[in-house]
């Protein structure tokens, strides 16, 4: 594993060091992250534990967002991660598919005000450990993301480990030990889909990338080819033990093709086709949503098993229903935050219209239709209105005027507005890209 990885990680930095694509691409990555991050900390069930003075010390340096003191890394890295991603906000690198991002960011950032890095190391190490677990996906086969693990949380052990090794400078031996040790703590089920323990999962993998460096900088020894051996990672998530050198195949970059998906609705991301055409409807057409007879939804069936959810219990549930997604995004003609909150869930209006929504599955063998839906709505006087999408509308939508406008409505809900545009300078602008990640973190622990 030594050389395939050593391979993969000298072949990728040749790549964007040439290619100022996939930098643009990871600031407009931080900016989303931080704006998602600073809304998310307000739900994060965890921040009271974070704030116990017994966990936190001035003599740590890592920042967690929402919190005026810092933290160890790792606890930062698994607060961090939970917020980023408990809104369901963050982006999604819709090939895996996979909340890369809030992994990787979240364990990037705390290592590197640690290590005091540039703003320029994290983010190249962040590329690094997207096109990683981009190409580690490649040799797992498709029953991998059909069956009940969580991608985000057992590709993002590994990308994460990727991500404080580069920024921590490992050499060879150390690197491989590192990923052996992150092997074996990967997890992560979508049977938790829905519930608090879903973005645990998500902080919890960027937790494991600090943890599994930490451990070998204590002397902890792994097998230095985990994922290649016979027990080891790929046969254990069910993949395919390949001939030397396929971790290095590939004419482009994750990160600029596909691309990630910035999401435009707080939700998972297997939902969004669907509501983007049932906006489409609405928006074509005069709707009165108590004269549906019927909806009918088809979706491919690797979307469809987590999502299928027509009574969920709750608004997080919510985030994982179809039913619920279709009938908010017919009813109001949007899909934003305050859909997901508990007034708006307990609406009697929309789940009698959940109870007239009919989801349909079946197996598309092109590839690019995975993440497919076609709408039919059913009028009572008989007029049917149909929308079809093979993906979400937004998916390779990398205009930065779309993104920062995100993130200006997420991170001023509880940040003023001065803040928003300093950490945008910061992000985005060249001047800063050699100054130290804890210039962002300083930006927001000074108002806490």
């Amino acid at each position: 594993m030594v050389k395939r990885v050593t391979e993969f990680l000298n072949t990728v930095k040749d790549k964007f060091r040439k290619d100022d694509e996939a930098f643009r691409r990871a600031r407009l990555a931080l900016l989303d992250y931080l704006g998602v991050t600073s809304v998310g900390y307000k739900e994060n069930f965890l921040m009271e534990w974070a704030r116990n003075k017994e966990v936190l010390s001035n003599k740590t340096i890592s920042t967690i967002i929402g919190i005026k003191l810092t933290n160890d890394a790792s606890n930062a890295a698994l607060i961090n991660g939970i917020s980023a991603h408990v809104l369901d906000f963050d982006d999604s690198l819709l090939e895996i598919p996979s909340h890369s991002t809030a992994v990787l960011m979240s364990a990037g950032m705390a290592i590197s005000e640690e290590a005091n890095s540039s703003i320029q190391d994290f983010l190249e190490a962040y590329i690094l450990g997207i096109e990683f677990q981009s190409r580690i996906a490649k040799l797992l086969k498709d029953e991998f993301k059909t069956k009940a693990w969580h991608p985000t949380s057992v590709l993002g052990s590994l990308g994460s480990t990727i991500v404080c090794a580069t920024i921590l400078k490992f050499d060879e031996d150390e690197l491989n030990m590192g990923l052996g040790i992150a092997s074996s703590l990967a997890s992560g089920l979508k049977a938790n889909f829905g519930t608090m323990a879903k973005p645990f999962q998500v902080g919890w993998a960027a937790k494991t990338g600090i943890v599994s460096c930490n451990a070998v900088r204590a002397g902890i020894t792994a097998n230095k080819n985990t994922i290649f051996d016979k027990y080891g990672f790929l046969t254990a998530f069910g993949g395919i033990v390949q001939a030397e050198g396929d971790i290095v195949g590939g004419d482009s970059l994750a990160i600029i093709n596909p691309g990630l998906y910035i999401k435009p609705y707080p939700c998972c991301a297997s939902t969004h086709s669907s509501i983007d055409a049932s906006l489409d409807l609405v928006k074509t057409s005069t709707m009165d949503v108590s004269e549906i007879k019927q909806v009918t939804c088809f979706l491919d069936e690797r979307r469809s098993g987590y999502i299928d959810r027509p009574q969920p219990k709750n608004e997080l549930e919510a985030k994982f229903s179809i039913q619920y997604c279709i009938a908010a995004a017919l009813t109001d003609g949007r899909v934003g935050l305050d859909t997901f909150t508990f007034n708006r869930f307990k609406d009697e209006k929309l789940h009698r219209l959940m109870e007239k929504i009919c989801v349909k599955s079946s197996r598309s063998e092109e590839i690019s239709r995975e993440f497919m839906s076609t709408v039919i709505v059913e009028m009572k006087d008989g007029m049917v209105k149909k929308a079809d999408l093979s993906s979400p509308r937004g998916l390779g939508n990398h205009q930065p005027e779309s993104i920062i406008n995100k993130f200006y409505s997420c991170i001023t809900k509880y940040f003023p507005l001065s803040v928003a545009d300093q950490v945008k300078k910061i992000v985005m602008e060249e001047e800063y890209k050699y100054h130290p990640v804890n210039l962002i973190g300083n930006l927001f622990r000074s108002l806490m």
